[in-house]
C-alpha cells in the first residue's frame, strides 16, 4: 500500500509541478501583453508629441520666413531706397534715373526676344548618297595613309640599304688606295 500512495503522491507531484508550469507561463504571458501594451502606448505617445513639436516647428519656419519677407520688401520700397542714397551721400533722384550718368549720356535699359535659330533645310540631303560618299572618302583616306605608310618604310629601308652601301664602298676604297688612316689602330 505504501507504493502505492507513493505513486499517487508522486503523480500529484508530477501534477502539482505541470500546473504549476502552466500558472507560471500563464502569468508570464499576461505580463508580456501588460508590457506589450504600455509600449503600444507609450509609442503612440511619444509618436503624437513628435507630430506636435514637428508642426510647431513647421509654424515657425514659415512665420519667421513670411517675417524675413516683410523685411526684404519694406527694405526694397523705393522711399527706402532713396533714403539710404541720400544718406550716403548720393543725389537719391539721380541715383535711380537714368539721367544721372557720369558721362551725361543716357542709356535705357532694352530686352530682345529670345530667337529661334533658322529652321535647317534636308530636302537636298538624300541620307543613302551622302552616306556612301562619306564612307566612300573615308576608305579612300584609309587606303592613302596605309600606302604613304608602307612608302615610308620602304624609303627607310631604301636609305638604310644605300648607307651602307656607301660605307662599304668608302672602306673598299679606302683599302685599295692603301688610305688606313682613319681605320682603327691595333697596338
Amino acid at each position: 500500500m505504501v507504493g502505492v500512495f507513493n505513486f499517487i503522491v508522486m503523480a500529484n507531484t508530477s501534477d502539482i509541478l505541470a500546473a504549476a508550469n502552466s500558472l507560471n507561463a500563464s502569468i508570464q504571458g499576461f505580463a508580456a501583453a501588460q508590457d506589450s501594451r504600455k509600449g503600444r502606448k507609450w509609442a503612440t505617445e511619444q509618436n503624437e508629441k513628435l507630430m506636435q513639436y514637428n508642426a510647431e516647428q513647421t509654424q515657425l519656419a514659415r512665420q519667421w520666413s513670411e517675417q524675413m519677407w516683410q523685411k526684404q520688401i519694406e527694405y526694397n520700397t523705393p522711399s527706402q531706397q532713396m533714403a539710404r542714397a541720400a544718406a550716403a551721400g548720393i543725389n537719391p533722384y539721380a541715383a535711380f534715373s537714368n539721367l544721372g550718368s557720369l558721362d551725361g549720356s543716357s542709356s535705357f535699359p532694352s530686352s530682345s526676344a529670345a530667337s529661334a535659330p533658322p529652321p535647317v533645310d534636308y530636302s537636298s540631303f538624300t541620307p543613302t548618297k551622302d552616306f556612301a560618299a562619306v564612307a566612300g572618302s573615308g576608305i579612300t583616306s584609309a587606303l592613302g595613309i596605309l600606302q604613304l605608310t608602307k612608302n615610308s618604310n620602304t624609303l627607310q629601308s631604301e636609305i638604310g640599304q644605300s648607307q651602307q652601301d656607301y660605307i662599304a664602298k668608302s672602306l673598299s676604297n679606302m683599302l685599295l688606295n692603301g688610305d688606313v688612316s682613319l681605320l682603327p689602330n691595333k697596338n
